[in-house]
Protein backbone atom coordinates (compact mmCIF):
# COMPACT_ATOMS: atom_id res chain seq x y z
CA UNK A 1 0.00 0.00 0.00
CA UNK A 2 0.89 3.72 -0.32
CA UNK A 3 2.21 3.19 3.74
CA UNK A 4 4.98 1.09 2.77
CA UNK A 5 6.24 3.50 -0.49
CA UNK A 6 7.53 6.19 2.15
CA UNK A 7 11.39 6.31 2.23
CA UNK A 8 12.22 5.67 6.57
CA UNK A 9 12.10 8.86 8.44
CA UNK A 10 14.59 10.41 10.38
CA UNK A 11 13.76 10.95 14.44
CA UNK A 12 14.34 14.75 13.51
CA UNK A 13 12.15 14.41 10.63
CA UNK A 14 9.37 13.15 12.44
CA UNK A 15 9.67 15.08 15.57
CA UNK A 16 10.03 18.29 12.98
CA UNK A 17 6.25 17.07 10.91
CA UNK A 18 4.90 16.18 14.72
CA UNK A 19 5.26 20.10 15.72
CA UNK A 20 3.72 21.13 12.64
CA UNK A 21 1.01 18.89 12.70
CA UNK A 22 0.23 19.96 16.18
CA UNK A 23 1.10 23.52 15.74
CA UNK A 24 -1.37 23.98 12.40
CA UNK A 25 -4.09 22.04 14.41
CA UNK A 26 -7.05 23.61 15.25
CA UNK A 27 -7.18 24.61 18.89
CA UNK A 28 -10.38 23.12 19.62
CA UNK A 29 -8.92 19.68 19.23
CA UNK A 30 -6.59 20.47 22.00
CA UNK A 31 -9.15 21.44 24.40
CA UNK A 32 -11.64 18.35 23.39
CA UNK A 33 -8.57 16.04 23.71
CA UNK A 34 -8.66 15.29 27.38
CA UNK A 35 -12.51 13.96 26.70
CA UNK A 36 -11.68 11.79 24.03
CA UNK A 37 -7.99 10.55 24.43
CA UNK A 38 -9.28 7.89 27.12
CA UNK A 39 -10.95 5.76 25.02
CA UNK A 40 -7.98 5.23 22.37
CA UNK A 41 -5.06 3.88 23.07
CA UNK A 42 -2.69 5.08 20.26
CA UNK A 43 0.28 4.02 22.06
CA UNK A 44 0.76 1.28 19.72
CA UNK A 45 0.34 2.67 16.78
CA UNK A 46 3.25 3.20 13.88
CA UNK A 47 4.30 7.07 13.29
CA UNK A 48 2.72 6.77 9.47
CA UNK A 49 -1.00 5.58 10.73
CA UNK A 50 -0.98 8.57 13.20
CA UNK A 51 -0.27 10.95 10.90
CA UNK A 52 -3.05 9.65 8.00
CA UNK A 53 -5.60 9.69 10.53
CA UNK A 54 -4.82 13.42 11.53
CA UNK A 55 -4.59 13.85 7.39
CA UNK A 56 -8.10 12.08 6.27
CA UNK A 57 -10.37 11.42 9.82
CA UNK A 58 -13.02 13.57 10.74
CA UNK A 59 -13.72 12.00 13.98
CA UNK A 60 -12.87 15.05 16.37
CA UNK A 61 -12.62 12.83 19.11
CA UNK A 62 -9.77 10.48 17.47
CA UNK A 63 -8.38 13.28 16.11
CA UNK A 64 -7.71 14.71 19.77
CA UNK A 65 -6.13 11.54 20.38
CA UNK A 66 -3.65 11.18 18.11
CA UNK A 67 -3.04 14.67 18.61
CA UNK A 68 -2.17 13.89 22.20
CA UNK A 69 -0.51 10.94 21.27
CA UNK A 70 2.03 13.19 19.21
CA UNK A 71 2.41 15.49 21.98
CA UNK A 72 3.41 12.86 23.93
CA UNK A 73 5.57 11.62 21.26
CA UNK A 74 7.28 14.17 20.80
CA UNK A 75 8.30 15.05 24.57
CA UNK A 76 10.00 11.64 24.85
CA UNK A 77 11.27 12.49 21.89
CA UNK A 78 12.90 16.15 23.40
CA UNK A 79 13.76 14.23 26.50
CA UNK A 80 15.74 11.57 25.01
CA UNK A 81 17.04 14.14 22.90
CA UNK A 82 18.98 15.85 25.93
CA UNK A 83 19.82 13.22 27.62
CA UNK A 84 21.94 12.31 24.80
CA UNK A 85 23.37 15.88 24.59
CA UNK A 86 24.78 15.72 27.72
CA UNK A 87 27.08 12.92 27.14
Amino acid sequence: GPLGSRPKMTPEQMAKEMSEFLSRGPAVLATKAAAGTKKYDLSKWKYAELRDTINTSCDIELLAACREEFHRRLKVYHAWKSKNKKR
